[in-house]
């Protein structure tokens, strides 16, 4: 009987921490390309200052550059927007920038936030 017990235990506790597992991934799905496009990005803002010696006024200028088209061509659907339909939000401030998505829960300054800002 006793070894029932901890069988039944034991089980419960493999069924939970995969639970757990499996939860965690699920959240993480849509990340991995959101991060990748907020890379991509970021990678056209640093190649605009180089030539330009500053950051554009806004993401949508670097959509209309011919050069930049290399950094967009991998992207699904509108490549400013994230997983969630949210459009990624570019802030300039002097010479730095803020680039980020909201994430799922489409609300600024959580934890499921996706940032990059300027070095």
């Amino acid at each position: 009987m006793k070894w029932i017990y901890i069988l039944t235990v034991v089980s419960i506790l493999v069924i939970g921490i995969m639970s757990l597992r499996i939860f965690s991934l699920s959240k993480g799905y849509h990340r991995d390309p959101d991060i990748a496009k907020l890379e991509r990005i970021a990678f056209a803002l640093h190649e605009y200052k180089a030539h330009s010696n500053c950051y554009p006024p806004s993401l949508e200028v670097l959509l209309s550059l011919p050069d930049a088209k290399p950094f967009f061509t991998h992207s699904n659907g509108d490549p400013l927007q994230d997983s969630w339909g949210n459009r990624f939000i570019y802030e300039l401030k002097g010479s730095n920038y803020t680039l980020l998505s909201p994430g799922p829960d489409r609300i600024r300054g959580t934890g499921d936030d996706i940032q990059r800002k300027s070095e």
